[in-house]
């Protein structure tokens, strides 16, 4: 059988999104799937190339950083897929359509359904649900949720990354049924380390885009209630780069270091050395940077939402605080700065958790969703 996968971000551009593509993408054609997978294109990189057993075709587009994507550049892409998808399908084939975010990709499998009858599945990430993001995202959701409703309902299935994810989803559309099928891990990220002693000072980790969606503000601010004895390093680019740095500005030297977007192997290097993994966002569909700080051995730290949840245990392997709370958030990191048992516990707890999350499981409940949408039709 032959599985489509869209997304407008693939590695070695994107974030969570992208990588989990390309997780699925790789271990779908383990299961003995043809997988083509059809992304934006970017400078520097290939129109088409074979990467482990994947078609991997870049279509033309107007993105310009490989960390972010803007509207603007979002709705090229939605245009560009409807423009070139009847085309590929109609040279290499396809069984099922698997789109990534019902906006930007779904109205490209939408278009190409209507013109080819090839049923197709949206896979819910989270800044394509209504509600998410509701500050940064309410005017564009106003724009298009005509269309969402219609992609929705036009789909022979969708899923969700986490159950947090899925009810927002039902709020907006209660009519449609939602499998949620969770983000795996990839099994590099399990360090050993048992080797490894905290040291007086306790290393906090952040990993992700710097954007508002992860308020990396809050931690900013919870290092100036009490920075002595804790560091923070910040693997991540982004738009409000600038304006952080600033605001770290005023932090004792060395309590917060912005190393920039990291290589995948600078990444695994950063969790290694790592005591815990913070994360302070209010939305997230479920974070791969949390599960792949759990395989490492690090309790997080967050903000008690939307997909966080689903992963965090508090108290058991991490702690969760309340978003405008900055004072909670400091006293779980001093607690596990004085009682370095403790972190140990987290941690082990921490790895066990990610343990239960593999893309090998995901990628059978997708095969197995595209499969029996492709034999229904």
């Amino acid at each position: 059988m032959h599985i489509l996968l869209l997304n407008y971000e693939y590695p070695p551009i994107g974030g969570g999104g992208g990588t989990a593509s390309e997780q699925l993408a790789r271990r779908l054609v383990l299961l003995g799937y043809e997988v083509t997978v059809v992304t934006g294109g970017f400078p520097g990189l290939q129109a088409q190339e074979q990467r482990e057993g994947v078609t991997l075709i870049r279509i033309p587009t107007w993105r310009k950083r490989a960390d972010a994507c803007g509207i603007a550049e979002m709705a090229v892409f939605s245009l560009s897929s409807a423009w070139h998808l009847p085309r590929l399908v109609k040279q290499a084939g396809a069984d099922v359509v698997l789109a990534f975010f019902s906006i930007p990709c779904g109205p490209a499998a939408w278009w190409l359904h209507k013109k080819t009858k090839i049923p197709y599945i949206i896979a819910l990430r989270g800044g394509d649900v209504p509600g998410f993001l509701p500050e940064q995202l309410a005017k564009w959701h106003a724009i298009s949720n005509w269309l969402t409703r219609r992609i929705w309902r036009q789909a022979a299935d969708m899923t969700a990354n986490s159950a947090g994810l899925a009810g927002l989803a039902q709020e907006f559309m209660s009519d449609v049924a939602i499998q949620v099928i969770p983000n795996g891990v990839d099994e590099a990220f399990f360090i050993d380390r048992l080797a490894r002693q905290p040291g007086p000072c306790l290393k906090a980790l952040f990993a992700g885009r710097l954007t508002r969606q992860k308020r990396v503000d809050r931690l900013l601010k919870v290092l100036a209630l009490e920075p002595k004895g804790i560091t923070l390093r910040l693997a991540g680019d982004g738009p409000e780069r600038a304006a952080l740095e600033e605001l770290a500005s005023g932090l004792p030297t060395g309590a917060a270091t912005f190393l920039g977007w990291c290589a995948r192997k600078d990444l695994l290097a950063e969790y290694a050395q790592a005591d815990i993994f913070v994360l302070a966002s209010d939305y997230e569909g479920m974070p791969n940077v949390v599960l792949e700080a759990m395989a490492a051995g690090l309790p997080v730290i967050a903000t008690a939402s939307s997909g966080t949840t689903d992963l965090i245990r508090d108290g058991i392997n991490g702690f969760l605080v309340p978003s405008d709370d900055p004072q909670a958030f400091c006293d779980r990191l001093h607690l596990l700065q004085k009682d370095p048992e403790r972190l140990r516990s987290l941690s082990d707890a921490a790895r066990l958790t990610a343990r239960a999350y593999t893309w090998e499981r995901a990628a059978l409940t997708y095969g197995g969703l595209c499969a029996a949408v492709a034999n229904h039709r």
